[in-house]
């Protein structure tokens, strides 16, 4: 074996330094291959390997790598004798080539040289002349890789697609365009709803909106409570409302998932969060004179109704109109509009013979999961407490010096994962052991009589009433209503009366309960 000694006849010492990108290279062995390849040169280039820096996961556009850093701290001491780094490749060490003569800079001034298993080099003009080109072209790959990759999510995302992460309150959907992007998390979903539209009725402060949804049960999907800067960050996503937004790819469109708030009540909470002053309109959101305010929608645009009252002769008169400047929408009177949304809500009342028919239905189902769900919760909560001690152990085994900290982190961080989503399953399994009976007939008493609740309960009651009956609003052109959808529970009673005739919709609405 060649042997080059250094000025006290030891051999010149060299570091090794492997990185990947991404965890599916780390998984493949990757940087297995990197290291033997590295030593594989030290031996016939006679380096006594000092050190190996591994770095799983990190890119290349920056010195800013945990690894790297220690590398470079320990070339700069003078005491380890390090004459050499060795890399896989030159795009390995980096793809900036600003950083690069930077770092190379460095390493220079340490004594240190740097030799590539792929891309032979040496210290003449020559081989650094070809060095700082191969820099470039490091640098050249991977921006047309960043290129294509975005311009392969903004095409996408153009589409209404989610093209990242899902945010909390949704769950991932199709991913191929056979259905929609992303779904909404039925654990959350509501949460978040609950939170924008207390945010948007201009009564309560963040903090204590947030408090009030996590005792309610709100958390992230480890099961821990949301921070204090995310719930900020969530309440200002366009998101929940339906948008597809990303200034980096250059994107607003309309998504192609569910909204989990109207866009009024967003733009709302917006104004809200801005501290602008709450405009009239917002101030009287709960106003009992107007109740459909911004539930309703133009037939014509799409655009939330608003409301105003006039004076004239005999007292004052409330009208309901397009906000929209030159559409021609319409401008109705309050009494007549509100009188017709009753209709439309009478018209969805089932008799009672079915929805007790319904209920018998629901309890028979019921009683069969009450028992596996009771089994379930017991043996999440046993499988809970496994985990947490096998949290203990890899907690111990870092005390005890048997793995090294960057496993322990991996093993802590999937360790909180999998107990976070047992909680999550507990919580959901725990839910579904509910009183039926006195549900049932709380049900009956409501869905028999809604139009008659809606006209006895407050601005605040009714509007709560109006999303849980019509959960993506009502549109209306002067004449008549259109429901895009419709609770599904009127829907499923629907189909048990079997005919039309039972629940007919009266003339003039526009399809409250379609075949």
């Amino acid at each position: 074996m060649k042997t080059l000694p250094g000025n006290d006849g030891t051999r010149l010492r060299a570091l090794i330094y492997a990185r990947v990108s991404t965890k599916e290279q780390v998984e493949n062995q990757s940087l297995d291959t990197q290291e033997r390849l590295c030593h594989q040169l030290c031996e016939r280039e006679g380096f006594e390997v000092f050190e190996v820096f591994r770095e799983e996961g990190e890119s290349a556009k920056t010195a800013k790598r945990t690894q790297f850093q220690r590398l470079l701290s320990v070339a700069a001491k003078r005491s380890n004798r390090i004459r050499f780094v060795v890399f896989y490749a030159l795009d390995r060490f980096m793809r900036n080539a600003a950083e690069f003569h930077a770092i190379r800079g460095l390493l220079t001034t340490y004594g240190v040289n740097v030799r590539y298993v792929m891309q032979p080099t040496d210290d003449s003009p020559t081989g650094r002349f070809t060095e700082g080109i191969s820099a470039l072209v490091a640098q050249l790959d991977n921006e047309v890789k960043g290129a294509r990759t975005r311009d392969g999510l903004r095409e996408t995302a153009r589409l209404g697609r989610w093209v990242s992460k899902p945010p909390i309150g949704y769950l991932g959907g199709a991913r191929r365009g056979a259905g929609p992007s992303l779904v909404l998390d039925p654990v959350r979903a509501p949460f978040i709803r609950r939170a924008f539209e207390l945010l948007a009725a201009g009564r309560h402060e963040k903090a204590e909106i947030l408090a009030k949804v996590t005792a309610e049960g709100f958390c992230d999907t480890k099961g821990r409570a949301v921070a204090k800067q995310a719930f900020d960050k969530l309440l200002r996503n366009p998101v929940y409302s339906g948008r597809v937004v990303s200034r980096k790819l250059d994107v607003d469109v309309t998504a192609d998932f569910e909204p989990i708030v109207t866009a009024a009540v967003f733009e709302t909470a917006q104004g809200v969060l801005q501290g602008r002053r709450v405009s009239p309109d917002a101030r009287t959101l709960d106003d009992p004179r107007l109740p459909l305010r911004r539930f309703v929608r133009c037939a014509h645009c799409g655009t939330p109704v608003t409301g105003s009252f006039s004076t004239g002769r005999g007292g004052t008169y409330g009208y309901y109109r397009c906000r929209l400047s030159g559409c021609a929408g319409f401008n109705a009177s309050a009494p007549i509009v509100e009188e017709k949304f009753v209709d439309l809500l009478r018209s969805l009342e089932p008799r009672r013979e079915y929805l007790r028919a319904f209920g018998k239905v629901v309890l028979a189902a019921w009683r069969l999961r009450r028992d596996s769900a009771a089994d379930e919760a017991r043996q999440l909560a046993a499988t809970i407490e496994r985990l947490h001690v096998k949290k203990r152990q890899i907690v111990d085994a870092l005390i005890d010096g048997r793995i090294a900290k960057p496993e322990y982190d991996e093993a802590l961080a999937e360790s909180q994962r999998q107990i976070g989503a047992a909680r999550v399953a507990e919580q959901n399994a725990r839910s579904r052991e509910v009183n039926v009976d006195d549900l049932l007939a709380f049900a009956e008493r409501i869905l028999t009589d809604v139009a008659a609740l809606w006209l006895r309960l407050d601005a605040r009651g009714q509007r709560a009433l109006q999303l849980a009956v019509f959960p993506r609003g009502v549109s209306f052109d002067g004449e008549v209503f259109r429901t895009p959808e419709i609770a599904s529970v009127f829907t499923h009673l629907r189909v048990l009366a079997g005919s039309a005739e039972d629940v007919a919709s009266p003339g003039g609405f526009e399809p409250p309960l379609a075949a």
